[in-house]
This record gives structure tokens, sequence and C-alpha cells, in this order.
């Protein structure tokens, strides 16, 4: 009976985590242009554990492309369910991140057939001969008990990524202008900078905010247009913050 109850309930864990892929039932991808991201045909996807979500600038800068994310809450999902969307889709590296949103020891109430046996001995007797037997019979009935078992929800994230195709040669990616009207008209600042790119060597940062390109002012997403390729770009000027008793709003210059 023991054997039996640990069984029941691994195939209950077992059953009620893997009826789904949840990372490909919720999985989102990416806008990107089909010729910056390298995707791949063949591939061992890598898992990495990240901390905190704001860790993906830094592989971004690294050179990956994100094609897409999975993001749910509910029964914890085997990261092999990843895995194997990560090779449909051509990821290279999936960067995973988890938070336990809910737990509570339960039990769960189980009804399972148990046999009973009988046995029968006795004798026969008659005229002529004394005839011995001995046998058995088998009946079931069903048998309650509960199964302890944590029933728990997780947030679960999984981040796809693959290498870069085409890095820009400026090094620098410009932060995406909403769909909400009128947003175009925002400032344009530095969402990404490569690592060891022109843009870094140089000293631009995240977050600037772009004053011109090539010694044409920008003022907001629809005069960034003809730059988005980054090959005609050579001098850019950004402003940004620094930090001293008090903050001072500076301008600088930047060269290839």
């Amino acid at each position: 009976m023991r054997r039996l109850q640990i069984a029941l309930q691994f195939t209950i864990i077992f059953v009620s985590s893997c009826t789904s892929n949840y990372y490909e039932d919720f999985y989102s991808s990416y806008e990107q242009p089909i010729e910056k991201c390298d995707v791949l045909k063949k591939t061992s996807p890598q898992i990495v554990e990240i901390e905190d979500l704001s860790m993906l600038p830094e592989w971004e800068a690294k050179g990956y492309c994100v094609l897409g994310k999975s993001e749910f809450e509910g029964k914890w999902q085997s990261r092999a369910w990843a895995v194997d969307h990560a090779q449909k889709i051509g990821a290279s590296h999936i960067l995973t991140y988890f938070q336990n949103t809910y737990m509570k020891l339960q039990n769960t109430p189980m009804s399972v057939p148990v046999a009973n046996t009988t046995y029968h001995t006795g004798n026969i007797y008659t005229p002529n001969h004394n005839i011995s037997y001995s046998g058995t019979s088998t009946s079931y009935q069903l048998a309650n008990f509960a199964v302890p078992e944590i029933y728990a929800t997780w947030k679960q994230i999984a981040i796809f990524l693959t290498p870069i195709k085409n890095r820009p040669a400026f090094g620098v990616e410009f932060d995406e202008a909403s769909r909400i009207p009128g947003a175009t008209d925002s400032p344009v600042k530095i969402r990404l900078v490569y690592n060891n790119s022109i843009a870094e060597k140089n000293g631009i940062k995240i977050g600037d905010e772009v004053v011109s390109i090539n010694g044409i002012r920008i003022k907001n997403h629809k005069e960034l247009k003809k730059f988005l390729s980054n090959e005609e770009i050579k001098i850019i000027e950004v402003r940004h913050e620094k930090k001293h008793y008090y903050f001072n709003m500076c301008h600088f210059k930047f060269m290839c």
C-alpha cells in the first residue's frame, strides 16, 4: 500500500505539470527585422538562470538578438519544455527567471481498488472417498486515503536569444517609438550600446538623449528614420545627466 501511495503521488505531480508546453503556448515573438537575427537550424540551447530581468540589456550588448519571450503563472513547468521550444524557433540561449507566487501543503483525497483475498480449505466425504481441498477467492473494494501534496504556483519567464547577424556599425540601438498616436514626436534615446563598439569607446550610455546625428538635429523619432541603419552615422551628439551636488545637463559630441 505504501508503494502504491508513493507511485500515485508522483503520477499526480507529473501529469499536472506536463500536460502542456506553456513555453510554447504563451510565447510571443519580438518584431525583429529578418536580417538582424541569426536563426539557427540546428541548436542545443543553453539555459541561463537570471535573478533580475534587467540583465537582458547586458546580453544584447554582447551581441545577442531577442527572438521572443514566454511569460506565464501556474504550476511548475519543466525547463525541458523551454529547450524544446527553443529548438523549434532556432534560439541558442534561454534566459529563465522564476518567482514563487503561492505555496500550500494540502491533502488530495484518492480512492483506489484494494484486493481482499479469502483462503478456503476443507474436506468432502463420500462413501468411497475422503477428498481434501484448498483455494482462494478474491474480492475488491475501494480504499480511501489522502495523498500529501505541495500545491504551488510560479511566475515563470523565458527569453529566447540567438546571435545577432548584422551588428550596427556605430554600435547603438535607439528606443522604439510607441504605437500610441503622437508618441513619434517624443525625443529619441539610446536603448542599447554594444560592447567594444565605437559608441561605447566614446562614452555613449543607455538612456542618453540624442541631440543630433552627423550634425543634423534630431528632435523626435520622425527625424530619425534615415539613420536607423547605423551605416550613415559618423557623429552623434547626446545629452545626459551627471550627478554632482546637483543635476547638471551637459552636451557631448562623440565621433568615429
